[in-house]
C-alpha cells in the first residue's frame, strides 16, 4: 500500500496509464483530487497532470477551484502560440513542406494537432 505524498509519485504510473487508456477509448479522463489543503500544491499538481494530457481534475476542497482551473485552462499566450503554430504549419504544407519552424520548435503533425486541440478547448468556463 502506497502512502499519498504531496509530490504524488506513487500515482505517476496509474495517471499515465489511465490517461492513455481513456484517450484510446474515447473517454475524457479526470484526474484524482489533490487531498492536501494547500492551494499552491493543488495548482502545481494540476499543471503537472495537464502536461500528461488531462483537461479535467476532481477536487475535494472548493478553495482549490480557481487554482486548478487556472492551471488547466490555456493562457492567452499559449493560445497565441498555438495559433502561430497552426498557421505556420498550414502555410508550410501549402508550400509542399513537411514541417514549419516556429520559435525554434519544429512543428510537425503531432504538434500541429495538439495546437489545434488547444485552440478548440472552451475559452472560459468560469464567470
Amino acid at each position: 500500500m502506497a502512502v499519498r505524498s504531496r509530490e504524488a509519485v506513487e500515482l505517476d504510473h496509474a495517471r499515465r496509464r489511465f490517461v492513455l487508456e481513456c484517450r484510446a477509448a474515447g473517454i475524457e479522463p479526470i484526474d484524482a483530487p489533490y487531498t492536501f489543503t494547500d492551494v499552491e500544491g493543488a495548482a502545481q499538481e494540476a499543471r503537472y497532470v495537464r502536461r500528461l494530457g488531462y483537461r479535467a481534475k476532481s477536487l475535494v476542497r472548493p478553495d482549490h477551484t480557481m487554482a486548478i482551473l487556472a492551471a488547466l485552462i490555456p493562457s492567452e499566450s499559449e493560445k497565441v502560440q498555438a495559433h502561430r503554430m497552426v498557421e505556420a504549419f498550414e502555410a508550410a504544407r501549402a508550400r509542399g513542406e513537411e514541417r514549419a519552424l516556429v520559435d525554434g520548435l519544429w512543428v510537425e503533425v503531432p504538434t500541429y494537432l495538439n495546437a489545434k486541440r488547444l485552440l478548440a478547448q472552451p475559452q472560459n468556463v468560469v464567470e
